[in-house]
């Protein structure tokens, strides 16, 4: 019966490779250097161990090669090139103006209006003019139209990335205090006019400067196709980072809120010492100030709550941001704020555009905080517009947003835009409205030009405090992050450690160096979570053919003496020690103690006062190892490295020692060539390497199964 399996189950193994063993010739697969084992012949028939196979690819890979270079100068291949990077090309020839023309306008008209409160506020927390936030809102969707893939994200100046600007500039500025006065952005009892002063110009060529090199580091990187660099930045690295930040912004909004001037300063402990600051500077605090921020939080507060309550009648959200700005800056006009009350306001803003710069070459290399705020920028886009992407499935290029981005930074620096990324509001609001593509932004775009052209100098009365209200109620989404701490512990707790390392980081260290921190100690719970995976045994659920994990307490038989041992993680040399240690725990036979017995010189005249040879010894010792063949489930190996090579052939040769045989089962094609490459050739032959785990099994059970004159002598015993 044992004889009919083995051929039956050897007859399978000929059919699967008999088309490929009649392409190869018998005198190349012996190998030249005698060894029994090849990894060409046997059990399984992989291409990648077909020699010829290599060099067809090769050969193949070439002409397609050969063949792209010669077509990339056609115009089919231009036409793929500009819809592939220009994806305006592909999409707005195939708009559907009945299906998606009236939401995406009325989308554009609410995202507009959302564009001009949130520019300007976010202009002023980067330490720049309001008209800035302007520039920005019109010339970076306009670029993104072009250039962009996600059909719902709303680019401008927003809190995080004007809170970076600000500090990283201010930082290097020649003349710091000039500069940390101009980011404030208060001047109580005066006004905001900064285009006129020399020291207010350096900045400006700062932040373009530092907007401009950030967009080439976004531009390089899309070229190089490292979209993936925003996989890095986990959700809760994210939040927690994020969280920091909005309490930074708090705290340089809080000197507009009151009317007291705060110098800003950076690096350690600086969130807290802007903090004691504030607290000292209380008691001057200007009440006008006081009041005109507190009201338009309430106002804005109290209009989002009843806007949400009564949404389904709401077909177009309440503009109350534009509301406030035009009733502030009209009060402030007819009952003098400025004159009266002390209250700073706006100043001169210019009509129209300015011509296009090149930023001052000598802010130029501050390379390093050009590739923070960049990064930082792009993965806030990503994951904005991931979740769009997903709620609405359609695929998104990582590595065109990237590009996207580059250029949208790098030409807006041209046009005085600060660095721009997605802002989660007004990405949302175009959504909820009925924006279904980035026509939005061609529409809000034409709407704030009008607002350049046209309505600039009417903001020169806007109360500062009108705007720091409205960065600050805006942050509440950020601040209430928090609340999401107890259910990311529910689902992993070292996601919840990397959410508060990234908020202390950032919050003690500075939001560059915190980010930093973050990213480290996020990559560092991964490291940790392949080092010590789970490795557990794996058995037959009885009377089925399932292989299960066996769970503590519950009683799963093994196959006849063979033993599974399956570890969930890749092989690499992170984990390879340990995976070696747990191999040789769960086995229940450790070859090193098993070994360490029977030797000796005592041991020795042991045998020979007993008269027992050493052969006997070593064949009792056999017969006491409970386990003839030990089978590595390695479907979960990913990927295999060198050191993980070095463990399995150590974990081989140790059980050999012992007459215990090793096999591998759920070996894929990636660790097939792995394989097939290093030395596991000089310890496995093909016959230990198997396709899959049912297979392995299979193949152990033949092999362990009793001969026929075994089991002949047993029954006449019997």
């Amino acid at each position: 019966m044992e004889n009919a399996e083995q051929s039956t189950v050897f007859s399978t193994e000929e059919t699967k490779t008999t088309n490929r063993d009649a392409l190869l010739d018998n005198s190349a697969t012996a190998g030249a250097d005698g060894q029994a084992g090849n990894l060409d012949s046997g059990y399984h028939d992989d291409a990648t161990f077909d020699q010829r196979n290599m060099f067809r690819d090769l050969w193949e890979l070439t002409k397609k090669t050969f063949h792209r270079s010669r077509c990339q100068h056609s115009r089919r291949c231009w036409g793929k090139l500009a819809k592939k990077h220009v994806p305006v090309c592909y999409w707005l020839p195939r708009y559907d103006v009945k299906r998606n023309l009236a939401g995406d306008v009325i989308a554009g008209f609410s995202v507009a209006v959302m564009h001009v409160p949130q520019g300007m506020a976010y202009s002023v927390l980067a330490g720049l003019p309001p008209v800035y936030g302007l520039y920005s809102a019109f010339f970076s969707p306009l670029l993104y139209f072009v250039f962009g893939t996600s059909r719902h994200i709303s680019l401008g100046l927003v809190a995080v990335i004007a809170l970076l600007l600000g500090n990283s500039v201010g930082g290097f500025m020649n003349n710091q205090d000039a500069a940390t006065s101009q980011a404030d952005g208060v001047a109580v009892g005066g006004n905001l006019t900064m285009t006129d002063d020399d020291v207010a110009v350096d900045y400006v060529g700062g932040v373009m400067a530092v907007t401009f090199i950030g967009g080439l580091i976004q531009l390089i990187l899309g070229i190089a196709q490292l979209g993936f660099i925003g996989n890095y930045f986990s959700d809760p690295l994210v939040k927690g980072f994020t969280s920091a930040v909005a309490l930074y912004v708090v705290a340089s909004q809080l000197t507009n809120a009151l009317g007291i001037e705060v110098p800003r300063k950076g690096g350690f402990l600086s969130l807290i010492y802007t903090f004691t600051e504030i607290l000292r500077k209380l008691p001057q605090s200007n009440v006008a100030c006081v009041l005109i921020s507190a009201v338009t939080m309430a106002v804005v507060y109290l209009v989002k709550r009843v806007s949400v309550r009564f949404k389904k009648y709401l077909k177009v959200p309440i503009p109350i941001e534009l509301i406030t700005i035009i009733f502030t800056t009209a009060l402030s006009y007819l009952l003098d704020f400025n004159g009266k009350y002390g209250v700073g306001i706006v100043g001169d803003v210019p009509v129209g555009l300015k011509a296009p710069s090149l930023p001052p070459v000598e802010h130029m290399v501050h390379v390093a905080d050009s590739f923070i705020i960049a990064v930082v920028g792009f993965c806030l886009s990503l994951s904005m517009a991931k979740m769009l992407s997903r709620k609405h499935n359609y695929d998104l290029d990582h590595n065109q947003e990237l590009l996207a981005l580059g250029l949208v930074n790098t030409i807006g620096a041209l046009f005085f835009c600060p660095m721009s990324a997605s802002s989660p509001s007004r990405s949302l609001i175009q959504q909820d409205v009925g924006g279904n593509t980035q026509l939005v932004t061609l529409v809000s775009s034409s709407l704030l030009a009008l607002v350049l052209a046209v309505a600039a100098p009417s903001f020169r009365w806007l109360p500062m405090a009108t705007l720091a209200g409205l960065v600050l109620i805006a942050l509440r989404k950020m601040l209430l992050q928090f609340l999401e701490l107890p259910n990311i512990y529910k689902i992993s707790s070292l996601d919840s450690v990397v959410f508060v390392v990234s908020f202390l980081a950032a919050l003690l260290l500075g939001v560059d160096v915190g980010l930093f921190v973050g990213v480290a100690f996020s990559v560092m719970t991964v490291i940790f979570r392949i080092q010590k995976p789970p490795c557990f045994v794996v058995a037959r659920q009885a009377r089925t053919n399932v292989m299960k994990r066996r769970e503590s307490g519950v009683e799963v038989p093994d196959v006849d003496r063979v033993k599974i041992v399956k570890m969930d993680m890749p092989l690499c040399f992170v984990n390879a020690d340990f995976f070696k240690q747990s191999v040789y725990r769960l086995s229940g036979v450790d070859p090193g103690r098993r070994l360490a017995k029977p030797s000796g010189s005592d041991s020795g005249c042991c045998n020979r006062k007993h008269g027992m040879s050493a052969t006997s010894v070593q064949d009792e010792f056999e017969e006491s190892v409970p386990v003839e063949t030990l089978i590595l489930d390695c479907q979960s190996f990913s990927f295999l490295d060198n050191a993980g090579v070095e463990a399995l052939v150590q974990i081989s040769e140790d059980y050999s020692r012992i007459g215990v045989r090793l096999l591998l089962g759920g070996c894929g094609k990636q660790m097939m060539a792995v394989l097939r490459r290093c030395a596991m050739r000089d310890t496995f032959s093909i016959e230990n390497v198997f396709d899959t785990l049912e297979d392995a099994v299979i193949g152990a059970t033949i092999k362990n199964a009793p001969k026929p004159e075994e089991t002949a002598e047993h029954a006449h015993s019997a």
